[in-house]
């Protein structure tokens, strides 16, 4: 329900439809779903990189889109 709701952009009561569960157990999983990700976020996503790698830096084709 989690993934579908968010990959679709749907909302609480299109999602209430399509799987056949009331407003509140669709709000209620969604939100301990989005908890539990927000807790161990940390661990999958890291600081970004800011430099360019060798190989795009060095090839025109790729540069002038990370200049």
């Amino acid at each position: 329900m989690f993934l579908v709701t968010l990959g679709h952009d749907q909302r609480n009561r299109r999602t209430q439809y399509d799987f056949q569960h009331s407003g509140q157990t669709i709000s209620k999983y969604f939100n301990l779903v989005l908890k539990a990700i927000l807790r161990i976020a940390h661990e999958y996503v890291g600081r970004r990189d800011d430099t360019t790698p060798t190989r795009i830096r060095g090839d025109p084709r790729f540069f002038p889109y990370f200049k």
